[in-house]
């Protein structure tokens, strides 16, 4: 894993990273902005864990399933959202479609009413 996936992945994990080592703060991560070797580095210093157990444990983390599970939850829901505003912009569509059909002058009318009203405003 190259340096700037695993930065990205750590900016990602802070919330897991800071469960386990919870002395480690805001400013912590901002001083260490992503990197691991920082981190490892101050969870040393803060905690006395030798550093092997340290990079074992940010592995688990970085690779953490429910991590990965709130994205891919996340980027779903995104999915289901489009897809319900797809289908009101849809059911929209044809809801005018049918009052169009309905009332063709009137529509004409307001097309034109609406068209003068832009032309004026745009001036």
């Amino acid at each position: 894993m190259n340096k700037d996936i695993a930065t990205g992945k750590m900016k990602q994990a802070e919330g897991f990273i800071q469960e386990k080592w919870g002395k480690l703060t805001k400013q912590d991560f901002e001083r260490i902005k992503g990197d691991k070797d920082k981190l490892v580095g101050l969870i040393q210093e803060k905690y006395g864990e030798a550093k092997e157990k340290i990079e074992e444990s940010l592995a688990e983390i970085l690779g953490n399933s429910s991590l990965q599970e709130t994205v891919r939850e996340t980027v779903d829901a995104a999915y289901q959202k489009k897809d319900e505003v797809v289908d009101c912009a849809q059911q929209m569509c044809s809801d005018l479609s049918e009052k169009v059909k309905q009332n063709p002058i009137a529509s004409v009318l307001i097309g034109v009413g609406l068209g003068f009203l832009l032309g004026k405003i745009m001036k």
